[in-house]
C-alpha cells in the first residue's frame, strides 16, 4: 500500500469551485518482472479530509498483453493454387495469427491470383540482320516461347515478328531527310514531297508517339525540328511512306 500525505491543500468546495476543488497525485509503479500475460493490476484509492472517514474512488487496473508483431504478405498464386490448405479462385485478403510465446504474430495477406495458362500475344518488328531478344531472322516469323512465372504458373508468349529490310542513311526514297545523325536532344526533318505520318520505333519495336501538329508543320514548313531530350539513349528505326511506295527504314542513333 502506498500511502501519500498533503499538508495544507486548502482546495475550495466544490460548490464554490468544481475545477479548482480537484486534486490528484501523479506516481508510477514498476510491475512485477515475468508477470504472466493476460495478468490484471489493480489500481485502487480512498481519500480521506481531516478525520472524515476514508472515501472510495473509481477502481482502475491494466492488463499485461503479449507484445503483437504485424507483418504483409504478398502472395502470388494461380486459380485454384493452395495456400494454408486451401485452394482459392479469387483475388482475397485476410489476416493469420500464429500464437508464440513470447509475442503473437499477425500477418496481412494479400493473394494475388493469376489466370492458370494465361497467353499473351505481341506484335512487333525487327530489321534483317538485326537480333531480336537473340533471334537472327531473315523472314516475317511466329514464335511460341512458354514461361514459368514462379508461382505454378506457365504463361504462353506469342510473338508475331515482321521482318523489314535495314537502311543506314540519312536519307531515303520518300525524300525525306533526318539530321543530325548520331543525335542527341534534337532532330531535324526535311522533306520535298508529300508523303504519310511518320512511323517511329524503337530497336525493341517500342512504338513512339510524336505530337499531332508536327505532319502538318513539316508539309508546310518542309523542315521541321523536334525534340529528343526525353528519348532514351539507343537505335531508332523511322519509316516514312509517299503516295509511291513504302521507304526502307532510316536507321538513327541517339547517343
Amino acid at each position: 500500500m502506498l500511502e501519500f500525505a498533503i499538508e495544507n491543500a486548502a482546495l475550495p468546495p466544490d460548490t464554490d469551485n468544481d475545477t479548482a476543488s480537484i486534486g490528484y497525485v501523479k506516481f508510477r509503479v514498476s510491475q512485477v518482472a515475468d508477470a504472466p500475460f493476460d495478468s490484471t493490476i489493480l489500481n485502487r484509492a480512498s481519500i480521506s479530509f481531516d478525520y472524515q472517514q476514508p472515501v472510495a474512488k473509481p477502481q482502475y487496473f491494466h492488463t499485461i498483453k503479449k507484445p503483437q508483431i504485424f507483418n504483409i504478405s504478398d502472395v502470388s498464386l494461380c486459380t485454384g493454387g493452395l495456400y494454408g490448405g486451401v485452394a482459392w479462385e479469387s483475388d482475397t485478403t485476410f489476416f493469420e495469427t500464429t500464437v508464440l510465446p513470447l509475442f503473437d504474430s499477425l500477418n496481412f495477406v494479400q493473394l494475388n491470383i493469376g489466370q492458370f495458362g494465361a497467353t499473351v500475344v505481341l506484335d512487333t518488328f525487327t530489321i534483317a540482320g538485326m537480333p531480336l531478344n537473340g533471334w537472327l531472322l531473315e523472314n516475317d516469323t511466329t514464335i511460341v516461347e512458354n514461361f514459368d512465372l514462379g508461382a505454378g504458373c506457365d504463361s504462353i508468349v506469342v510473338w508475331n515478328v515482321e521482318v523489314r529490310p535495314s537502311a543506314t542513311g540519312e536519307q531515303n526514297s520518300s525524300n525525306i531527310r533526318i539530321s543530325p545523325n548520331p543525335f542527341n536532344d534534337y532532330l531535324i526533318f526535311e522533306t520535298s514531297q508529300h508523303f504519310e505520318p511518320l512511323q517511329i520505333f524503337t530497336h525493341l519495336g517500342q512504338h513512339l508517339t510524336v505530337s499531332s501538329d508536327f505532319h502538318q508543320n513539316l508539309l508546310e514548313k518542309r523542315q521541321f525540328v523536334i525534340s529528343t531530350i526525353n528519348w532514351q539513349p539507343g537505335v531508332y528505326y523511322i519509316f516514312a511512306k509517299n503516295s509511291a511506295q513504302t521507304s526502307s527504314p532510316i536507321k538513327l542513333v541517339k547517343h
